[in-house]
């Protein structure tokens, strides 16, 4: 599995920034109210972050104890994480950075409508933090994916070269 690209990321959040901005302008002018982030939102994102980090912990503790290992800093050899652990961990990483940057790019879009409102609305703070929160998702979220992954080896099987085949009958 590929890891995430920072660029996939910051293209989902200005298509999806562009895309609330002009949805929140047509709600406006069709006489609609702005759409505030409720309050539980603004902290749920920020704790989402904080559990992708909390569930990679065990993985970077292994990762620490295995280099300690290696340096012979350390005499026992650290017990490996269940491979489906990880796995999973970098699913749920590689989710959280997709739907971060899409919060962001609706918080960000949001928030530009309010700031150029001419008079706005007194919850701005809310998807200030918002934004901040989903940004706070994406990071922790791509530093939870970079936390599974494997360190390059020499007997990689997908890094190895393939040798050609031969294309014609062989004689022998």
């Amino acid at each position: 599995m590929k890891p995430t690209r920072i660029a996939t990321l910051v293209l989902h959040a200005v298509a999806v920034a562009i895309a609330a901005y002009v949805l929140v302008r047509l709600m406006i002018g069709a006489g609609w109210a702005l759409p505030v982030s409720q309050l539980n939102l603004v902290l749920t994102i920020p704790a989402i972050a904080l559990i992708n980090l909390g569930l990679v912990w065990p993985i970077l503790r292994y990762k620490k104890a295995l280099a300690d290992y290696l340096l012979r800093v350390s005499r026992k050899r650290p017990r490996r994480p269940d491979s489906f652990y990880a796995m999973r961990v970098l699913m749920i990483a590689k989710s959280s950075a997709i739907a971060g940057a899409w919060f962001l790019g609706w918080h960000v879009g949001v928030l530009i409508v309010q700031l150029t409102a001419t008079n706005p609305n007194a919850l701005i703070w809310r998807e200030a933090f918002g934004a901040l929160g989903s940004l706070l998702l994406v990071v922790a979220a791509l530093i939870a994916e970079r936390g599974c992954r494997l360190p390059d080896g020499d007997g990689d099987v997908d890094e190895a070269p393939l040798e050609k085949q031969p294309s014609g009958p062989v004689s022998v």
